[in-house]
């Protein structure tokens, strides 16, 4: 393979620097190509009169008489420095060729009437039909043009076919996923759905396969390409309607709740008490962090928000034996070593708030979203707007913002008449059951054995043999312990209470709500034609995975909250924070999902505003469980006192909420590092100087930050890596502000005392010892001199494309990738650029994009994508909003006629074939 880098317009490659590939400026990767000087040689004939900026006269004659070995090398160098233009052309040729056709007219099969897409100066399409048929065509046309290697590597994974591209290496992904089925799920949907939705999905399926009929796969991606250079002979099958259901799953699957956070508390329960458990993972504190809706309440099955409400639960179980640890354990690793799709993790979450029009400086609400996902290039979301010419019964849309490659509408943004938000709402809808199995297909269930559902998945591998994968189901779900052979068993020595032989030992179940057919893509295209609050409602109840906090605002004033979602009732024993016997039946899901009228919702709220941000959604006496495990609130917090200090608030102002760093940790801590007067010299002191004045804030040019994220992430190692297990080490976000906050006023508390020396250290040891690693390890990072020191040299967002760009070749990396960026904000921020204290100070997940929708005047909202609207590294529009995301600017959101006409930049008009 050759490929030798890109050719940037700037000085050197760096992370804001677009694929200009301007053909004479060209930096190469390992070899460097210089540019064709404009100092000519002078021929023989011209005369010898130099000026300063002149080559040097007689050089000519000068190489003639030097030695023959000399002339050699020279002519070498020469020809090498030529082949490498003439390769340099070609890679330029190969990443350039699948850029499309953004302006003239092209024939799309299957339209019945022109389509417009027009588009701006940052290639945002908006789409223009007359009829919703068409511009379902358009938009899967369109999505196509631009992210279709994106489309095909979803369709890969959620149908666990990664290898067929891939090989070997994606093996076990492929095994876990074809365990679960998602695509098998997703082909049950398709019964489900309404017909209008059908239609729409299979309109969309048109467009994307009227794109690829005439284009072989160098002509849709650069990755192909590449691939083909190591001798893939792949050519992308068409794309089914059902493809874009199944990515609703990969969506549903890393948003998925507190799986991972079951499984640690198995792994502490070996070596720690219920009550030190218990500190780790603390109660919500309600009286510090306001619940999403306060007070409401469930009568007669339906949520009333200004009714009461009662039903508790506090379930204690028994320990759990070695065999079930272990066997929790091995399916933990599988789990973390699937692809991160949207992110995982708790940095992943949203921020979204609206207020009503008396709180804001239009007279009309104003919404505000920013999900919280894994960062990547290209981002996760596509902006468009999809607009009928004129509504009627055959074109009901008009709607635009944020949209998923792959699947038809707009999942986040406004129509004319509503604006939405999402934000993760992290309900329990995974619980892990313990199996008894029997032989290879029997499992034990209250006392006697069942038999399991068994089916044979078959994998194509390319370069391997075919992979049969058998795949086991009991009551509960499929077996996920059975996803590789070497968690097939755990032993039949792993000890039970239970009487009787347990032949091949624990097996773990997933019992998921995901897993359940659902008509979710109709809420998708029902939130886009909903034109007031009873409609929203309507589209949400559809809303089954992944469930997601959804906050509403109308031009007619108003402003609202709903919860949707599948959430299972639990019978009582089972509040789904660890795993359980699966061989007893009482431990089962009663069947029953929480009723949508029972789920809060809230319209109108007398405070005038509503602020989600992954908090609890109310408070404890709400009837049902929706989970255990809530973000802790620091962000909601945040932003409720913000909107409480700015009484009215302008479109820029709730922009610029979307960028406050304030950590909530600081106002906690660094108190107590301040407190601590005897470092041991003025070389430490120093750096502790930067809190004294330091406002709490993490820009990403700040050195106080910088300081305390790095006290911060020592601290966490000191007090708690000696007496956890790796895999329960503190990852230093929100559930770590609460443990930690609390355990500062307690200094003689057990957990600060270091295991693993003689003495009994206290909280002033290990801030002291942490402070002093922190200054040494910036001075090594950084510089000498605090004052020096910045947030976002250690805080960098690297932005990866998922496949290719984790290749290890460095030319193709640095190709796909854009890394480098250095960011303010942190985990539990309101600006949550996530880090991971395990792993570094690298931003693990980001806002995804940032909008500010004004209910007044639609064309005078903003938005910003992470990255930018092509998937095509040659494009320039491939991340030209990350300059401006990570400046915290946004960009115009034209939204009627006029504004995108007044922005129009390109124009392609879709004619229908023949």
């Amino acid at each position: 393979m050759v490929v030798l880098g890109w050719c940037s317009g700037g000085d050197r490659p760096g992370p804001r620097d677009a694929l200009a590939l301007k053909p004479f400026d060209c930096q190469w990767y390992g070899t460097m190509v210089s540019a064709m000087s404009d100092q000519s040689p002078t021929p023989a004939t011209q005369p010898t009169t130099q000026t300063p900026d002149a080559p040097r006269a007689g050089w000519w004659q000068a190489f003639r008489r030097a030695p023959r070995a000399v002339r050699w090398t020279a002519w070498t160098a020469l020809a090498l420095v030529l082949v490498l233009v003439v390769l340099a052309a070609a890679v330029v040729g190969v990443v350039r060729r699948p850029l499309p056709q953004t302006e003239g007219e092209v024939q799309v099969p299957g339209l019945s009437a022109s389509v417009e897409v027009v588009r701006d100066d940052y290639d945002i399409p908006q789409l223009y039909a007359d009829t919703d048929a068409d511009l379902m065509r358009a938009q899967g046309y369109v999505h196509a043009q631009e992210r279709f290697f994106e489309m095909d590597f979803r369709r890969h994974v959620t149908a666990g076919r990664l290898s067929e591209i891939f090989g070997e290496e994606t093996l076990e992904t492929d095994k876990f996923i074809r365990t679960m089925g998602w695509r098998r799920v997703a082909e049950q949907e398709w019964a489900l759905l309404q017909p209008a939705t059908r239609d729409a999905l299979t309109a969309y399926a048109e467009g994307v396969n009227a794109y690829l009929a005439e284009r072989s796969p160098s002509e849709l991606a650069a990755e192909y390409s590449i691939l083909g250079l190591s001798g893939l002979d792949y050519t992308p099958e068409e794309w089914e309607p059902v493809d874009s259901l199944a990515w609703l799953k990969a969506m549903a699957w890393d948003l998925r709740g507190n799986m991972d956070a079951e499984v640690d508390r198995v792994l502490l329960s070996l070596d720690h008490t219920d009550a030190e458990i218990a500190q780790l993972w603390p109660d919500y504190p309600f009286d510090e962090h306001p619940p999403i809706v306060e007070g409401g309440g469930v009568v007669d099955g339906v949520f009333e928000q200004n009714a009461t409400a009662n039903g508790t639960r506090n379930p204690r179980r028994p320990a759990y034996p070695r065999g079930v640890v272990k066997a929790l354990e091995r399916v933990q690793a599988r789990v973390a070593a699937m692809p991160d799709l949207v992110g995982k993790g708790r940095g992943i979450g949203s921020n979204s708030w609206v207020v009503d029009g008396e709180h804001s400086a239009t007279g009309k609400p104003l919404l505000a979203n920013d999900p919280h996902l894994g960062i990547s290039q290209p981002g996760i979301w596509m902006q468009m707007g999809l607009h009928c010419r004129e509504i009627s019964a055959d074109c009901t849309l008009d709607t635009s913002g944020f949209t998923f490659s792959g699947v038809p509408g707009v999942v986040i943004g406004h129509n004319a008449d509503i604006a939405w938000g999402f934000t993760n709402l992290g309900p329990d809808v995974t619980d892990l059951f313990l199996e008894q199995t029997e032989g290879d297909d029997r499992y034990v269930r209250d006392g006697s054995t069942e038999p399991m559902q068994v089916r044979t998945e078959t994998i194509k591998v390319r370069g391997e043999d075919d992979v049969q994968l058998r795949v086991r189901e009991t009551v509960h779900g499929p077996l996920i312990s059975d996803v590789s052979s070497q968690f097939a068993t755990v032993g039949a020595n792993a000890p039970t209470d239970e009487p009787g032989e347990r032949g091949s030992g624990y097996a773990v179940a997933l019992a998921w709500t995901a897993l359940d057919p659902a008509p979710t893509a109709d809420a998708i295209l029902g939130l886009n034609r909903a034109s007031d609050w009873d409609e929203f409602r309507a589209a949400a109840a559809d809303f089954a995975v992944p469930a997601q906090n959804l906050v509403y605002a109308d031009r007619e004033g108003h402003i609202g909250y709903q919860s949707p979602g599948r959430i299972p009732i639990r019978r009582a024993g089972n509040d789904g924070t660890m795993p359980v016997e699966g061989w007893i039946s009482a431990n089962d899901w009663t069947g029953d999902y929480i009723p949508f009228d029972g789920l809060p919702s809230v319209l109108d709220p007398e405070e005038g505003f509503i602020a989600t941000a992954n908090q609890a959604v109310v408070d404890e006496d709400y009837p049902y469980l929706l989970t255990k495990d809530w973000d802790y609130g620091f962000r909601s917090t945040r932003i409720r006192e913000a909107l409480l200090e700015e009484g009215e608030l302008s479109v820029e102002e709730m922009a610029a909420l979307q960028l406050d760093t304030t950590n909530p940790m600081a106002e906690t801590l660094v108190p107590y590092l301040l407190d601590i007067s005897d470092l041991p010299n003025a070389y430490y002191r120093n750096a502790q100087r930067l809190l004294r004045d330091w406002d709490g804030t993490s820009p990403a040019d700040s050195a106080p930050a910088a300081y305390f994220n790095v006290v911060w992430r020592n601290l966490l190692d000191l007090t708690f890596h000696d007496d956890l297990r790796a895999r329960t080490w503190p990852d230093g976000g929100d559930r770590w502000f609460l443990v930690v906050g609390r355990m500062l006023g307690e200094p003689a508390d057990p957990w600060w005392d270091d295991a693993g020396t003689d003495e009994v250290e206290t909280r002033d040891d290990i801030l002291r010892a942490a402070m002093i690693a922190a200054r040494d390890e910036l001075t090594r990072r950084q510089a000498r001199d605090p004052h020096l020191w910045q947030w976002g040299r250690l805080h960098r967002m690297n932005l990866h494309n998922a496949t290719l760009g984790e290749s290890g070749i460095g030319p193709v990396e640095r190709l796909f990738n854009r890394d480098g960026w250095q960011v303010g904000g942190g985990s539990s921020i309101v600006d949550a650029t996530s880090w991971d204290a395990l792993e570094g100070y690298e931003v693990t997940a980001a806002p995804s994009m940032r909008m500010v929708v004004s209910l007044a005047d639609f064309d005078d909202s903003r938005w910003i994508n992470l990255t930018g609207v092509s998937g095509h590294p040659a494009s320039s529009h491939y991340s030209d909003q990350t300059e401006l995301y990570v400046d915290g600017e946004t960009l115009p959101w034209a939204f009627s006629r006029e504004a995108v006409e007044a922005a129009a930049d390109d124009r392609l008009v879709l004619e229908p074939a023949g």
